[in-house]
């Protein structure tokens, strides 16, 4: 799942050698990094199959705003 993000930053540091990679690395995280919260608050709502250890059963029950256009 990181990969999608982290190569967006990849890129942009490719086409802007002078942008600093911190601060991309988080914005580009930014939605990993805010999803447990809006988890925790009640906003977005998952369910995880709790007999399965390989966790291929996560089904989002509300909207992922975390990782929507709107975020």
């Amino acid at each position: 799942m990181y990969i999608g993000h982290y190569a967006a930053a990849a890129v942009l540091v490719t086409l802007v050698p002078a942008s600093p990679v911190i601060p991309l690395a988080v914005g580009v995280a930014w939605p990993d990094l805010v999803w447990p919260v809006l988890v925790l608050m009640g906003r977005e709502r998952v369910t995880v199959g709790r007999n399965d250890p390989l966790q291929r059963s996560i089904r989002f029950d509300s909207y992922p705003f975390s990782h929507s256009l709107v975020l």
